[in-house]
């Protein structure tokens, strides 16, 4: 049974904290989560969630689903932008923009706002044309256009360029700016990371604050001599006749930690259990080999080209965690 709790804070300083989302031992039929969370007025917070939970917590705030039982408030309005949304690709952008403009009732300047989101330039393309980098910002758009104060995001930058997630970052923090609380959720901390100052996750049946990846550290005693990695520092771990043992520059560093105990440590920090031996930094992968039919391993773009087996169970989630990964 999962439980989400993010502790309330009545005052920062002087300034009185404004639940705008208030979800209390809320359970909904035929599923054992139990949801317990509040989101405050102007908090840039990261949910890691998997796809069900973030579906179901998404369903829940827009009225798809009801509680079975606990009590559920949204004191505000909102908006979603789920991985699942569409567009309509064979409008241009302006035919898109001008629907829900009318919709939204917004008297907002077409051009402006064109400039704004930048895309200015494709007024008139058809949306199927357009870039994943264009796509996103034209979701963005839209939300804006409603002028909600609460909006929540689901994996919005995961698949930009570098150039398109800096655009991006720019309007949402012109967005929070003006006072509208974005709430970001993926399934991975990385991406959570750029965009959020606090992020929380499900662990021991509860929703817990993140501490900072540079926070980390792998302490190693061997030959007398005590080491400290950074998690960016470890291409992978193994266990070896029951010891863990980093590999860092092309050597092996035991560890006092079990296998178990540093998936559930270093899990967080993109790493993943891709053997019941070997724990992979995903951002080291540089592809997937299937040489035989039920053969498969990753190799690492280290010096060494190591290559680790991989389960063949673990194939699909591998693979949807490496393209959620920044390198």
């Amino acid at each position: 049974m999962i439980k989400f709790k993010v502790k309330q804070q009545a005052k920062v300083g002087d300034d009185l904290i404004i639940n705008l989302v208030e979800i209390n031992d809320v359970t909904i039929e035929n599923n054992p989560i139990h949801f317990d969370l509040k989101i405050h007025q102007n908090e840039q917070l990261g949910l890691k969630l998997d796809n069900q939970v973030s579906k179901l917590l998404l369903d829940l705030l827009s009225g798809k689903i009801y509680p079975n039982s606990g009590s559920f408030l949204l004191n505000t309005d909102v908006m979603l932008k789920r991985n699942t949304d569409g567009l309509y690709d064979q409008m241009t952008v302006k035919e898109y923009l001008k629907l829900f403009v009318d919709l939204a009732n917004s008297k907002a300047d077409m051009n402006q706002i064109m400039e704004d989101f930048y895309l200015t330039s494709e007024i008139n393309t058809k949306i199927s044309k357009l870039t994943i980098d264009q796509k996103e910002r034209l979701h963005l758009l839209r939300i804006y256009l409603f002028q909600p104060q609460l909006i929540l995001l689901e994996s919005p930058i995961h698949n930009l360029t570098n150039e398109g997630t800096v655009l991006y970052l720019k309007l949402i923090n012109n967005l929070r700016s003006n006072a509208t609380t974005i709430v970001f959720i993926a399934p991975t901390l990385d991406e959570l990371r750029q965009v959020s100052t606090v992020c929380y996750q499900v662990r021991d049946n509860q929703l817990k604050k993140v501490a900072n990846s540079q926070e980390l550290k792998i302490i190693s005693h061997s030959a007398g001599k005590t080491v400290y990695f950074t998690t960016t520092e470890i291409d992978f771990v193994e266990s070896i006749n029951g010891v863990s043992n980093l590999f860092v520059k092309g050597q092996y560093y035991q560890v006092n930690l079990t296998l178990d105990e540093l998936t559930k440590k270093l899990m967080d920090f993109a790493f993943f259990r891709c053997h019941r031996s070997y724990l992979v930094n995903l951002k080291r992968i540089a592809q997937i080999l299937n040489p035989t039919k039920n053969n498969y391993s990753v190799l690492l773009k280290n010096e060494e080209q190591t290559e680790l087996p991989l389960s063949r169970t673990k194939i699909t989630e591998i693979k949807q965690l490496i393209s959620t990964v920044q390198p």
